[in-house]
């Protein structure tokens, strides 16, 4: 995988020049005869999902060819994968040296013990002993059942993240 030495990265000031850091992606879209439909029905759900983003407004034009580096809209992205196995077996060889993993069963208190490791009390109220836990729920969870060993600066930090729905123009219009 070759990659084109960019002109920006060895300019050194002349970079901060270029006036397309001034205008939008769309502007310069639009200005090249993108209609507001195709922006709104290819480009940006493209880019979008690409980014992680809602919204595509704020990027400026010289982060087009990256963003087509990144997700291509006229040729093919070169990507490397796994090369015979799926990335099925990574997870296997990731989970290996896990003893107890325990799916669909809700946490109701966690303790930090004296040496480090963790003590969970279930649903089912078993308590058990574990060197790391993982939790897959939503942070502000994590915070509750915390709520006795973590710090004031942890709950408030887990309580802070927020999660958004994301309102995806393409398939609002099709469903």
């Amino acid at each position: 995988l070759e990659s084109t030495p960019s002109f920006y990265k060895h300019s050194g000031w002349l970079s901060f020049a270029n006036p397309l850091n001034l205008v939008s992606m769309k502007t310069v879209a639009r200005g090249f005869g993108v209609s507001q439909d195709f922006w709104a029905t290819v480009i940006e759900p493209l880019h979008q999902l690409n980014m992680s983003c809602n919204d595509l407004s704020p990027i400026p034009a010289t982060a087009m060819s990256v963003m087509d580096d990144l997700c291509p809209l006229t040729r093919t992205q070169m990507s490397w994968s796994f090369p015979e196995q799926t990335s099925e077996e990574v997870f296997i060889r990731l989970t290996a040296q896990c003893r107890d993993i325990k799916l669909n069963t809700r946490v109701h208190e966690l303790k930090i013990l004296s040496d480090g490791r963790l003590e969970i009390e279930d649903s089912y109220s078993e308590r058990k002993v574990f060197d790391r836990v993982v939790f897959a729920c939503p942070a502000s969870a994590v915070a509750q059942v915390a709520s006795s060993t973590a710090s004031w600066v942890e709950r408030a930090i887990l309580r802070g993240v927020l999660y958004q729905d994301d309102h995806d123009r393409l398939w609002s219009k099709v469903l």
